[in-house]
């Protein structure tokens, strides 16, 4: 687990030889491929997935994230790259995840301002629901509103409405100057 988190990949793949419990959880609930993916570790993290870890698990006290949540939340678009590639390829439905508090893996890539990623996904994703997206795309309007540090909010906004995936009109108290919605 330290190992995992801490982003020592030799020592993972040692562990993983030996023979390691792989899906072992700490006191917090927490696994490697969690650990590693919340840190960012891409590396390990295709490790773990190629010895079978299971990142469909979620945290009894993870706030109800999934494994590719932490790692949008972390910011390391390859890590979530690999785990998406992974999940779409044995069928799950991405978009259909959500936390304890109703958010998509999009909402909190938004909310972190990691606008790469929420390109990745919304290329990656067609069926995302309108509300998700507005989700998605609110978040970032209101932590670009304030936030002057992190252009990636105002990008990720962008980002979504530049793909038109939204089924029903922008909400009313949308608020933004971004191109194309200038509200």
């Amino acid at each position: 687990m330290a190992a995992s988190r801490s982003g020592h990949t030799d020592t993972v793949t040692a562990l993983l030889g030996a023979g390691a419990n792989i899906e072992h959880a700490d006191l917090h609930g927490w696994t490697a491929v969690l650990e590693a993916a919340a840190d960012g570790h891409t590396d390990i993290v295709i490790a773990l997935l190629g010895a079978g870890a299971n990142i469909d698990y979620v945290p009894v006290n993870g706030k109800g994230k999934t494994v590719l949540m932490h790692a949008a939340i972390s910011g390391n678009t390859s890590c979530v790259m690999k785990l998406l590639a992974k999940l779409l390829a044995t069928g799950v439905r991405v978009e259909e995840s959500r936390s304890n508090d109703g958010w998509t893996v999009l909402a909190w890539a938004a909310y972190r301002g990691h606008a790469s990623i929420v390109t990745k996904l919304l290329d990656k994703i067609m069926t995302w629901h309108s509300e998700d997206l507005q989700t998605a795309y609110q978040v970032a309007v209101n932590r670009a509103r304030n936030t002057t540090i992190n252009d990636g909010y105002r990008e990720s906004a962008g980002a979504i409405l530049a793909h038109q995936y939204f089924v029903s009109e922008l909400p009313d108290n949308c608020d933004c100057n971004i191109a194309p919605c200038n509200v």
